[in-house]
This record gives structure tokens, sequence and C-alpha cells, in this order.
């Protein structure tokens, strides 16, 4: 197995998945909704951990075979799954969202 190159792709899959985190995290802050903070700390936190992975790895280049591409997969959902902070915060707020209906007015017949 070559553990530094895994390591090195999973890192990379985590910085991209932090680069997810700023649209939304700007739409939030544009509209004041309150789950800015959330995505904004969800970005910082999944850049940290994935610069972590990948930058003492990052010139290592190998063949991979695919039970290393398997296990590429599993840790990258683990890492995700390590980080349920922002999920905290923005599940309420969507909640609320969705469980809101506006009062429709109604006529006496």
């Amino acid at each position: 197995m070559h553990f530094r190159a895994i390591t090195r792709i999973v890192g990379l899959l985590v910085i991209l998945f932090s680069v997810t985190m700023i649209v939304p995290g700007l739409v939030a802050l544009i509209y004041r909704d309150g789950a800015g903070r959330a995505f904004s700390q969800t970005f910082l936190m999944a850049l940290a951990i994935g610069s972590l992975l990948w930058w003492p790895n990052r010139k290592q280049r190998t063949e991979l075979k695919p039970r290393e591409g398997f296990l590429i997969v599993v840790l990258f959902w683990t890492v995700l799954g390590s980080e349920p902070g922002a999920q905290r915060q923005v599940q309420p707020a969507f909640q609320r969202a969705i469980h809101h209906r506006p009062r429709q007015g109604r006529r006496a017949a």
C-alpha cells in the first residue's frame, strides 16, 4: 500500500470539499440567515485538515491499485463525517425554513 500517496489524495479531496463551502457561506452572509458562521468555520476546519494531510505528502506520485482507491473513498467519507459542527448549526435554520408555512388568507363562504 502506498499510504503517503493515499494521504495526499485524501488531503486534496478535503481541500476541494472546503472550497465548496465558500459560495453557500457568502450567500448566508448576504442574506444574514445565521448560517454564515457555520459555513466559514467548516471551510476553515476542512481547509486546515486537508492542508495538514496534503502538505507533507505533496511530492508522492505513485500508481494506485483499485483497493487503494476504495481506501481513499472510505477515508474521505470518514474525514467528512468527523466534522459535524456545521450540521449542528445549519440544520435548525434549514428545518425552520422548510417547516415555516405562511398563512393563507381564507375567504368566508
